[in-house]
């Protein structure tokens, strides 16, 4: 064994030597080669430091959002690498500081998508094309023709947005430890978490001190968030009262195992707390955190990474417009729509046919609060095409990343759009990631379908707590325990919507 381990050494040292010269990827796979050949952690964190942040300076001169995201899949490794040794280490807050180093382009902030003559002329293409597609006398036989042209137009757009110039890019870095417990309010409760060789593990920041915990394997808070989900989509599609029982049933369940765990372990360290801020591995960011016992607290946050939520909750911004868009085909939402307005007496309220690309993409610049209620649609294929249906066409992601000042708090009452691609490093690419990273401080949104007459009672109990001076956690969290769980789509609701970002922000009236 130990002539082998002598073998392997010599070999990496070899790819360290092939690879220093070489271009960024390639130096990559020698940091990755100098990890492995290190004899003692030091050496470990010294080799993974360097290879990320060459992989840091090297994200930030690509273009685009999704670029730097999938350039981030190139660090997994190292990442993984020096989250092991930080456990092995069992320091809490160096097991903090590599969970964030494998949140990469989570901590990403930067600054709007260019404007540019040949983006806007192919999308305002691509919206005639959705348009044409959805016309009630639209020709049977032109679908085929028509995804073709919206494919081009759509790889048309991504060539072009990788010419651009990129500007203001920012990657931040891991925030320490003291500074995330500076951060931290009196009585509030940070909690990170992070997959690490099949196991969960968590670090939790509270009254000044951090503490690691071992949360147990992984797979089932994967399979439990997983059937959760799959049971909150088959309530809402059952078509029988047997079914609907049936899939609740299996709801209640899975949410009962999650909980079970979560609280066995970190039950005692979260409770009473005032406010609980969850940073989870991607795969756990759309379960229902602030329906779980074990978090034990009327607000609960949901940010893709510490160090976005620390940099958001430092921006401020004076109030703006409440703006309301109800899109076309959702009865729900002209109904939701009109008793928003009887709310928020000064609010922009966009209806079909003026619910247009256009007009809506002028109201969010500057709001202070914008909710739209629209069918929404989640790319896995092509995430930045992911997209929101206005009368003329579809919102999409590219749209809202292209916002100079967006919206304070955006409320997202469509399906799917709290859910996300992820993209290779465990990277997600969706609405969420992108409103938080161009600077909306908080996005109410759910990650399964939800039925937009059942949770039109749901939205205005919220937003009549936000004109009462109420937080957005606080807020969804007393419209959320008013639903009666009866209805499905009053279940749905509870469970399905969340809090993204900071959840104690607070929607200041315009002057």
């Amino acid at each position: 064994l130990r002539g082998r381990r002598a073998r392997e050494r010599e070999a990496l040292a070899a790819v360290v030597r092939l690879t220093r010269d070489g271009p960024t990827l390639l130096r990559l796979r020698g940091a990755v080669a100098e990890a492995r050949a290190a004899e003692s952690s030091e050496a470990v964190v010294t080799a993974t430091r360097r290879g990320l942040a060459e992989l840091a300076r090297f994200r930030a001169t690509l273009p685009t959002p999704e670029l730097r995201a999938l350039a981030s899949g190139h660090g997994r490794e190292l990442a993984a690498i020096g989250l092991r040794a930080a456990v092995a280490g069992k320091r809490p807050g160096v097991v903090l500081e590599w969970m964030e180093l494998g949140r990469m382009a989570s901590s990403l902030v930067h600054a709007p998508l260019p404007q540019d003559d040949v983006v806007d002329d192919a999308l305002a293409r691509l919206r005639e094309i959705h348009a044409a597609r959805r016309a009630p006398d639209a020709d049977v036989d032109s679908p085929g023709a028509l995804r073709i042209a919206e494919g081009r137009l759509e790889r048309r757009i991504q060539r072009r947005l990788r010419s651009l110039r990129v500007d203001g890019v920012t990657i931040d870095e891991s925030p320490s430890a003291g500074t995330v417990l500076q951060a931290l309010e009196p009585s509030a409760c940070l909690v990170s978490m992070a997959d690490c060789d099949g196991r969960l593990h968590a670090v939790v920041a509270r009254d000044g001190t951090l503490s690691a915990h071992d949360l147990g394997a992984s797979d089932p808070y994967r399979t439990a968030t997983d059937q959760l989900l799959f049971g909150l989509r088959r309530i809402m599609r059952a078509r029988s009262a047997a079914s609907a029982a049936a899939a609740r049933a299996g709801v209640e369940a899975s949410l009962r195992e999650f909980d079970g765990r979560l609280s066995d372990v970190l039950g005692h360290r979260l409770a009473g707390s005032s406010h609980v801020i969850v940073a989870p591995p991607p795969a756990l960011l759309p379960a229902p955190w602030h329906a779980l016992s074990g978090i034990g607290t009327d607000v609960a946050s949901v940010v893709p990474s510490v160090a976005l939520f620390l940099h958001r909750r430092s921006a401020n911004r004076p109030p703006g417009d409440v703006v309301v868009v109800a899109g076309p085909d959702l009865p729900g939402a002209l109904t939701e729509a009109t008793r928003l307005r009887r709310i928020h007496s000064n609010a922009r309220v966009l209806r079909t046919p003026k619910a247009n690309v256009r007009a809506v993409v002028d109201a969010l610049e500057g709001a202070q609060l914008a909710h739209l209620a629209c069918h929404g649609r989640l790319r896995t294929d092509n995430p930045s095409f992911s997209s929101l249906r206005l009368s003329d066409g579809d919102l999409t992601m590219l749209d809202i990343e292209r916002l100079h000042s967006p919206p304070r708090v955006m409320v997202l009452s469509a399906c799917d759009v709290g859910a996300a691609t992820t993209l290779p490093g465990d990277e997600l690419r969706g609405f969420l990631s992108a409103a938080l990273t161009i600077g909306t401080r908080a996005v109410v949104a759910s990650a399964v379908p939800v039925h937009d007459l059942a949770t039109a009672d749901l939205m205005a109990a919220f937003h009549r707590g936000l004109v009462a001076g109420r937080s957005v956690g606080v807020a969804l969290r007393e419209a959320q325990s008013a639903c009666d769980d009866g209805s499905a789509g009053a279940l749905v609701g509870r469970l399905a919507f969340a809090c993204y970002g900071d959840a104690t922000t607070v929607v200041a009236s315009a002057p």
